[in-house]
């Protein structure tokens, strides 16, 4: 019926500062050790989009705008952590424990302004002050024991308390979570000999939706088209297995199952009869994801060392909220292989591609996705000096396509072109005392800083 172009200008950037305290003490001869981390991390970010939405017939003649306006988002993050842990071997076994506290503290600005008359004006209805606040307390406790040559064991049990508390003062609303959650983990090897070693892994995790998706923010595409946040929108839990077979550490084939319950993710609703389309998330399914792989790792000369692996996946979907669609999956194969060519002593190319074909998953059908990549490198000055220059995704391959779902039996096809297609080329100089090593260690709040969406 007619074409909606929407023309816009975003001017985006983010700040990040990290600190960390580290004091480690050995206690005795015993080699117990105590340990004590302070982590704290700011993340500022900021989102101006000025945009003109206009309408077109289907021969592109210009009818009129459609919209017009700015969208100007303002973030800001603090992070408390402390953390302390302690390793105490005894003669049965190792053991070690620990507990950790986190303060996660953020608010978010988002204001519209309606620019059709080419006067801006502030539309409160459209602007947004969201305040979010997380504290976590965990404990845990973690037992590895060798009986022989053969035999290893591993078992943990991670015991976590959460708050949540959000709060839109344009909607005054709030929104509260608190939840007690108990996350184990086991781990059994079995080596039968020199070539051959099996293994049972089983695992709980908890996934905590980004800082920004909790934000009942929108960006509008047109008048009748917008994306929002979903400040009810909870974490997700998975259980994890894996049972593995490793020959000579060349082959190593696993066989594996994940389940997930309250998955969350993004739902394109669209209501036919208000010709409205909303981009929202939602915890709307639960899944339960199977597969087998196969990773081969050799070195065909002394200058060709290769990393390769095929997995063959499936899922079964379930949704856990009436959202007027039918679940749909399908088998998918996923390849790579990476490759390290040494045309001499200080030199180093790498060639390396991934595929992955298109695949039905539960709400969404994918389109296929692939990349090849050339990287290399030259060591310089007794390799106090390294140049790398690295072409990743040459061909422009592997940006989203084809992601497809129907609901209220609207079929939605949509596409990002956010391009990974990029060179290069790095420089790097090591000055100093060689002889020192430094532990490279992760802070005490890497999880908190991943939900940034910053890193």
């Amino acid at each position: 019926d007619n074409v909606i172009l929407n023309n816009s200008f975003t001017d985006k950037g983010s700040r990040n500062q990290t600190y960390n305290a580290h004091l480690i003490t050995k206690l005795d001869s015993l080699k117990r050790k105590l340990s004590f981390d302070v982590d704290y991390f700011n993340y500022s970010s900021k989102f101006d989009r000025n945009f003109v939405a206009n309408n077109f017939t289907p021969d592109m003649t210009f009818v009129d705008i459609n919209q017009s306006g700015r969208n100007i988002s303002n973030q800001d993050i603090d992070n408390w952590s402390f953390k302390a842990d302690m390793e105490h071997p005894l003669q049965a076994f190792n053991l070690s424990y620990g507990a950790k506290m986190s303060f996660t503290n953020s608010v978010s600005d988002v204001l519209y302004f309606n620019t059709i008359t080419g006067t801006p004006e502030l539309d409160s209805n459209q602007s947004n002050r969201f305040k979010y606040t997380e504290n976590n307390q965990a404990v845990y406790v973690n037992a590895d024991k060798k009986l022989n040559e053969k035999w290893n064991f591993q078992m943990g049990l991670r015991l976590e308390n959460t708050q949540t508390n959000g709060f839109s003062e344009t909607m005054n609303q709030e929104t509260e979570n608190n939840y007690l959650k108990l996350f184990p983990t086991f781990y059994a090897s079995y080596k039968k000999n020199e070539n051959n070693t099996f293994s049972l892994n089983y695992g709980k995790r908890i996934n905590r939706p980004r800082f920004d998706l909790l934000n009942p923010f929108r960006i509008y595409i047109s008048s009748n088209s917008y994306s929002e946040g979903n400040p009810f929108l909870r974490p997700s839990f998975s259980d994890n297995f894996e049972l593995a077979h490793s020959y000579k550490e060349i082959f190593r084939t696993s066989v594996f199952v994940n389940a997930i319950t309250n998955g969350y993710g993004v739902l394109f609703t669209s209501n036919p009869e208000t010709n409205t389309q909303i981009v929202t998330r939602e915890n709307y399914f639960k899944n339960l994801n199977y597969g087998i792989g196969e990773s081969y790792s050799a070195s065909f000369t002394d200058w060709w060392s290769s990393e390769n692996s095929l997995y063959l996946l499936g899922a079964k979907t379930e949704f856990i909220k009436d959202i007027n669609a039918t679940p749909s999956n399908s088998l998918q194969i996923d390849f790579s292989t990476n490759n390290t060519f040494l045309l001499g002593k200080t030199t180093k190319l790498q060639i390396d591609f991934m595929y992955t074909t298109p695949f039905k998953s539960g709400l969404y059908k994918l389109g296929y996705a692939s990349s090849f990549d050339i990287g290399f490198k030259q060591d310089l000055f007794n390799k106090t000096m390294q140049i790398a220059f690295l072409a990743n995704d040459i061909f422009n391959t592997s940006y989203l396509k084809d992601f497809t779902s129907v609901i209220n039996g609207v079929k939605q096809v949509y596409e990002q072109q956010e391009s990974n297609r990029f060179v290069r080329l790095s420089v790097v100089y090591n000055f100093g005392n060689k002889k020192i090593n430094v532990q490279q260690r992760d802070f005490g709040n890497k999880e908190e800083n991943k939900r940034t969406g910053g890193n």
